[in-house]
């Protein structure tokens, strides 16, 4: 059995909400049902493909899903209709469909996979390489997984199957896990040597980031400067003041209820674009430290190494009401932070990584 990644290819629009969706409006796009009451959106295009190739695939921002057209719809709803709501979208002149996958499963073999967890806990913050329980995905054709539900969707054969045989374009599709490849063989393939930094005692091992958990994060960064306008190329301070904005909404209610179990994912993308943030603003660079290579949290470290940040910590503590101040309250101290963080190479700290936030 094989399971596979839908990748949007370059000759897709991609579009977005007008006016746009909140990050929670994005995030919940997780295996939710959004049929009941559902009225369609205007959407727009950000970058419309004017070239040769056609596509029956457009790419929603901000959401993990895809979304087709007319001729997609009629082809794919007789395979998937017990595992996708097609929601309409006013989209130009016609209407298209966002495919909402609300079948998820819990399939994933972790002692198989290569999970980075968040500290002490079992809540996955990245999946490096996904392994699947065979047993679990039985009559699977497009799902989403339970651990990192607003990642995917991910299909199996039957759902290649019928896009092929309808002639569809506009996806490729990536190999993310074949049964028939021993648990052995995945992982010395994929195995490498981790490239370890100096440290002199704050943590046992400082190493590189792996580059495809960095490549994540920085698209998990550029996914928030899209549904901030802003861009980390340019007015990084204006960045992180729509940042820290947009943190005090959610703090407040004002940018909608954050659940419990929002705060992780919610996290990570906005951590992701606060340590962005730091490496594009002040020269700083990923890396992951802990008590060994296999027990590790991503961080910023400043260009010397002698001071680091948690950016992905520091923006739940945020959320979760745990970054009390002086007067024993929830401060949102992120502007403050990076301000702070200026030039803090002129002081030498006592060891090298000093955390700071």
């Amino acid at each position: 059995m094989r399971v596979w990644y839908p990748c949007i290819k370059e000759s897709c629009d991609l579009i977005e909400p007008e006016p746009e969706w909140s990050i929670e409006e994005d995030r919940s796009f997780d295996g939710r049902s959004k049929l009941n009451g559902w009225e369609p959106p205007r959407v727009v295009p950000l970058d419309k493909y004017v070239g040769p190739e056609h596509s029956d695939f457009s790419k929603l921002s901000g959401v993990s899903g895809l979304v087709t057209n007319e001729k997609g719809c009629k082809a794919l709803r007789p395979c998937i209709k017990n595992d996708v709501e097609f929601l309409p979208l006013a989209y130009d002149d016609e209407v298209v469909y966002l495919m909402n996958v609300t079948t998820v499963l819990n399939c994933l073999d972790r002692t198989r996979s290569d999970v980075s967890y968040f500290e002490d806990t079992d809540e996955v913050i990245y999946v490096r390489r996904f392994a699947f329980k065979k047993d679990a995905l039985k009559g699977a054709i497009i799902f989403r997984v339970r651990e990192v539900p607003t990642y995917g969707p991910f299909v199996t054969d039957e759902f290649i199957e019928a896009y092929k045989d309808a002639g569809l374009e506009g996806l490729d599709f990536e190999l993310a896990w074949d049964s028939a490849a021993s648990g052995e063989e995945a992982s010395s393939g994929d195995a490498s040597v981790k490239e370890q930094l100096p440290t002199d005692g704050c943590f046992d091992y400082c190493g590189r980031i792996d580059p495809e958990v960095e490549e994540g994060l920085i698209g998990y960064s550029k996914l928030e400067q899209s549904h901030l306008g802003v861009s980390l190329e340019g007015d990084v301070s204006g960045a992180i003041r729509a940042l820290t904005d947009e943190v005090q909404g959610l703090i407040d209610g004002t940018e909608g209820s954050l659940r419990d179990e929002d705060i992780l994912p919610i996290s990570i993308q906005l951590g992701a674009m606060f340590g962005e943030a730091l490496c594009k603003g002040y020269g700083w660079e990923w890396i992951e430290v802990g008590s060994g290579p296999d027990d590790v949290l991503y961080a910023v470290a400043s260009p010397r190494h002698l001071y680091c940040v948690f950016p992905i910590h520091f923006i739940k503590k945020i959320l979760q009401g745990e970054n009390m101040g002086p007067d024993g309250e929830n401060d949102n101290t992120i502007m403050l932070l990076y301000n702070m963080l200026d030039g803090i190479e002129g002081t030498i700290p006592d060891k090298l990584l000093t955390p700071v936030g």
